[in-house]
């Protein structure tokens, strides 16, 4: 969704992200309140696609892609 700049539906993938996120949370609770780099990257979209700026949006998760060892993809095959 967020590669075709469909930004309601990306909120939409986000927030289940985030659901699932916190749901992992809460049962891996240790008492650690430091985000991982995926919230920060799901925190990062989320304030991108606020904005309306979904193709930041798109470089947030290609710049983590390829930070974490997956530099190739349909994701990063975008169109300008």
């Amino acid at each position: 969704d967020l590669t075709s700049g469909n930004s309601t539906a990306a909120k939409s993938d986000l927030n289940k992200v985030n659901t699932d996120l916190q749901a992992q949370e809460a049962s891996n609770a240790t008492g650690n309140l430091a985000l991982s780099s995926l919230e920060r990257l799901v925190v990062k979209i989320s304030d991108a696609l606020s904005a309306g700026a979904v193709q930041s949006a798109v470089q947030d998760v290609a710049g983590y892609l390829v930070q974490h060892g997956q530099a190739s993809g349909s994701l990063l095959n975008i169109s300008a």
